[in-house]
């Protein structure tokens, strides 16, 4: 599979989080991937000072500074319209993946083409990572 996969990722105020997810996106193995990500944390809270050093490094990377925050949905929604890519997944800002997920997705289409939707179920870290 070669298609490209749109990573949405929604935010509001998660500064905490949001460098932890975006390494575990650059980490995958499946490397056709973009980033899109909508931060309606405002302008005193935005992301842009630590998503601006990996956009820099990283042109996969699409970030959008909203008005407002529109609550997950919104936000989602916000992000889904800077999506380029054949398959879309969806994540949020304190979500981390692991390497192989995005590789297992195209190994799943690839070996049924007619895949429309894949569900992934999660495991649950506590805040030092741990499972």
């Amino acid at each position: 599979m070669d298609e490209l996969v749109s990573i949405i990722m929604p935010s509001y105020n998660t500064a905490k989080y949001i460098e932890e997810s975006i390494k575990s996106v650059l980490a995958q193995t499946y490397t056709n991937w973009e980033l899109c990500l909508a931060d309606g944390s405002g302008r005193e809270h935005s992301l842009q000072p630590v998503v601006g050093e990996y956009i820099a490094k990283d042109k996969r990377i699409k970030y959008c500074l909203l008005d407002s925050n529109e609550g997950i949905a919104g936000n989602t929604n916000e992000a889904l319209k800077m999506a380029d890519g054949d398959f879309v997944v969806l994540t949020d800002h304190d979500d981390l993946l692991s390497p192989e997920a995005l590789y297992q997705c195209a190994k799943a289409v690839q070996k049924e083409p007619q895949t429309d939707v894949i569900y992934s179920d999660e495991d649950k870290v506590d805040m030092s990572g741990k499972k």
